[in-house]
């Protein structure tokens, strides 16, 4: 006996539902290296592109980069400080030339990245925290204080109930620390990994050698002391050393706090008399000499230096000293020509480098120079900014005015740049 089996003269088509509008891709992140030479002596860097960037946002500037070189007024009669400038000078000026030519020569793309200016009606001056009116009277700990982790999003009440206090945060992502009071709150952006002390360093060198010791030390230590400087105090751009004597940089305890093989680097302004005391006095207490240094030449957006090379009052550029505990044991670090256009004053181009790797720049292949000064440093290395104002991923940062630029008001959204000199 024969079965047959029956089916419908129609069959049911099951329709998948539209499938939702994917959300807009997020903008692409604007690499901080703009151009390296081969042997990575010579490099471009974007500052702005080079902090450690919450999610989708972009750093505020206060103002325009130069478009065209600042004019100084030369004075008629040379004084002792113009020759003792000319002195460093012209043991500066091959390395500085030889990078402006390499640069003209070899980059045919800008000199920074559009810059997002800051919006005053979003940002005033009046609701930053002003972290040296409040910190002198605020009563400082006498003893070392232990740290406190930060996993997630944290409130507090006021500056009070950070200052003086290390805080290590333990999350993989960017977390906010928000301050209550005064009104309206504060709250600052911080980086993965990234930990602080917010503090005057005369006050907490103990808590700082204490957090040291327990990190095993640092393989690198950066300091970018604010050295007396007529322009910083006429424009109140920052605190300078002006507010207490340059020799307590002595009390600064790098030798306790500095791992056998580690690396100390220190900006210096081109006055001659801040290099002889750095080589002279500050490298000698901290227990380490003279193991190479880096130049930051300051260029316009079309890549001239922002003073003539040859001003005798004014230099277009600073230096970064390196030292290390153990030269005999090591290589010097090489010597290397940063060109950036400046961003905020006193603002540094950040040396740690780049995450993740940039793409392939003037004839290099990938990740070859995915760092700065990583390539000098063990693989898991500890870092310490000393002097920051901004919190780098990965990196301790002591200061007291650590968290400045992590505060909100000094970000906005990616996209919100300013539209002429162009970038990439």
């Amino acid at each position: 006996m024969q079965q047959s089996s029956s089916s419908s003269s129609s069959s049911s088509v099951l329709v998948a539902p539209p499938a939702p509008p994917a959300p807009p891709a997020p903008p692409p992140t604007l690499p901080a290296l703009l151009y390296s030479s081969p042997a990575a002596d010579i490099v471009l860097l974007d500052i702005p592109a080079a902090l450690s960037t919450p999610p989708g946002q972009v750093p505020r500037c206060t103002h325009q980069p130069p478009a065209t070189p600042y004019t100084v007024a030369e004075p008629k009669v040379q004084t002792a400080f113009a020759r003792d400038l000319a002195r460093t000078h012209d043991r500066l000026r091959a390395p500085l030339l030889e990078a402006l030519e390499h640069v003209r020569q070899y980059h045919g793309g800008p000199s920074c990245h559009p810059r997002a200016p800051l919006d005053r009606a979003a940002a005033s001056p009046g609701q930053e925290l002003d972290f040296h009116a409040h910190i002198p009277f605020l009563q400082l700990p006498d003893s070392a204080q232990e740290p406190l982790t930060l996993d997630r999003d944290a409130a507090f009440s006021d500056i009070s109930d950070i200052l003086s206090v290390p805080f290590i945060s333990a999350a993989s992502v960017w977390t906010a620390l928000t301050l209550s009071h005064p009104h309206p709150a504060k709250t600052f952006h911080i980086p993965p990994r990234s930990s602080f002390l917010l503090s005057p360093f005369q006050s907490s060198a103990a808590t700082f050698t204490a957090l040291a010791e327990q990190l095993q030390r640092f393989h690198f230590i950066l300091l970018d002391p604010p050295w007396p400087n007529r322009s910083a105090t006429r424009s109140h751009t920052y605190s300078t050393l002006s507010r207490f004597a340059t020799n307590d940089l002595l009390s600064i305890p790098i030798a306790s706090a500095l791992a056998h093989d580690g690396i100390v680097a220190i900006w210096i302004t081109n006055k001659p008399k801040y290099y002889t005391y750095v080589l002279n006095t500050l490298f000698p207490r901290w227990g380490v000499v003279p193991a190479g240094e880096w130049i930051w030449l300051k260029t316009t957006t079309a890549g001239e230096p922002v003073f003539d090379l040859e001003c005798s009052t004014r230099k277009p550029y600073e230096v970064l000293l390196f030292a290390r505990r153990t030269p005999s044991e090591v290589a010097p670090v090489p010597a290397k020509t940063i060109l950036a256009v400046p961003d905020l004053h006193s603002r540094k181009p950040c040396v740690k480098g780049f995450n993740p790797p940039p793409p392939c720049v003037g004839g290099l292949v990938d990740g070859l120079i995915a760092a700065l000064v990583e390539p000098y440093l063990p693989v898991s290395y500890r870092a310490c900014e000393i002097f920051g104002r901004n919190l780098t991923e990965g990196w301790f940062t002591w200061g007291d005015e650590a968290l400045k630029f992590n505060w909100e008001g000094h970000w906005t959204k990616e996209g919100n740049r300013t539209p002429d000199d162009s970038g990439l």
